[in-house]
């Protein structure tokens, strides 16, 4: 019990090492782009890892929350801090006319969670990174549907 939640942490300290800072990037001035840059930064890390082993805080959501409340627990700590900083951005870019006043940034929030994390599901169950990429691009090409 001990080591998963060792792990966990672990994992968490990757994601804000290594993916968290394009969505906080201020030198990137259009929040969308941060955005973009994140998802782009998404599909790096699993190409880098050949796609294999996907996504940790999806594992334990997956194999976990049904029977360890305290793991279920810590995910979901990790997927609610996931949710603050992409509506961050999300409020930020309507805030500043990057995208339209008419998105709800929480609706579109959770979209996109559920879509990295589905694809990276459906990814590694077909063992293709292509899978990946293409939900990603779709995902994009959504966010820019609503963006100026």
């Amino acid at each position: 019990e001990e080591l998963g939640y060792a792990y966990l942490e672990k994992c968490k300290k990757e994601f804000n090492d290594n993916l968290l800072p394009y969505l906080i990037d201020t030198r990137v001035e259009n929040p969308v782009d941060r955005l973009i840059n994140f998802l782009d930064a998404v599909f790096k890390n699993q190409k880098e890892h050949e796609g294999i082993g996907g996504c940790p805080f999806g594992n334990f959501a997956v194999e976990m929350s049904d029977v360890h409340n305290g793991f279920r627990k810590k995910v979901e700590e990790v997927f609610n801090s996931w949710e603050v900083e992409i509506s961050r951005v999300l409020d930020e870019a309507k805030q500043e006319r990057y995208l339209s006043v008419s998105v709800n940034t929480y609706q579109l929030t959770i979209q996109i969670i559920a879509i990295i994390q589905g694809s990276i599901i459906l990814m590694r169950a077909r063992k293709n990174l292509k899978i990946l990429d293409d939900c990603l691009e779709g995902l994009k090409g959504i966010i820019r549907e609503f963006s100026f």
